[in-house]
């Protein structure tokens, strides 16, 4: 499998957000998980043609129950395990715990990388119309997330905030002239651009959930 740069930019956005880089032994190979709720079906299989050449089974379905009893319908897929993928396992994991990269600027000034991340995991900050924009960093540490505000801002000058949702922190992105919006949509699948917010579209509120 040869990666090219813009495939390796766009992994880096999904590892950001919702794909996961999986060692399954001590050689200097990974594999790539992608998991997704089914309503998101045409995504998946977006990212699925994109990696089809390590890919050995069709994209499968899956039950997750959880703790209140709801069930949620998944589409997902693994590649087989690669020597390309370590790199991003390198990068982005110590003692298999997903970390934000300290050369993580270097990638987020790539309108691209924020493209996938947004498409992973991106939402509206209000309901039913909104132009700012929040970035559902769960999965980091409070310390990772106010760098990656910081980092943000002094590339962009946008202004990005950390809002504490219970006990998570994720980034708030106002968006004020749709800067974010125009900046990504050009790299954004057709299927995702409903969450996008641009002039005179109608918006629909995403939750955080992949």
């Amino acid at each position: 499998m040869i990666i090219n740069k813009q495939k390796k930019l766009a992994l880096i956005g999904m590892v950001l957000g919702d794909a996961n880089i999986q060692k399954i032994s001590r050689q200097p190979v990974a594999r790539l998980r992608i998991l997704h709720s089914v309503n998101q079906y045409r995504y998946v299989s977006h990212k699925y043609a994109m990696f089809k050449e390590i890919i050995n089974t069709k994209i499968l379905r899956s039950k997750e129950i959880r703790d209140n009893g709801k069930v949620d319908h998944k589409s997902y897929f693994n590649t087989v395990t690669v020597p390309e993928l370590d790199f991003f396992y390198q990068l982005f994991y110590r003692d298999n715990v997903k970390i934000i990269p300290k050369n993580i600027h270097r990638y987020l000034k790539e309108p691209i990388v924020l493209a996938y991340w947004y498409m992973d995991d991106g939402a509206l900050k209000w309901k039913n119309h909104s132009k700012g924009v929040r970035l559902c960093t769960d999965n980091f540490s409070k310390e990772e997330v106010y760098s990656l505000a910081e980092k943000l801002n002094d590339i962009y000058s946008w202004n990005v905030t950390v809002h504490k949702q219970q006990k998570k922190h994720r980034l708030y992105i106002p968006n004020t002239h749709f800067e974010f919006s125009q900046l990504i949509y050009p790299f954004v699948v057709k299927s995702m651009r409903y969450k996008v917010p641009m002039p005179q579209t109608k918006l629909i509120q995403q939750s955080c959930n992949p």
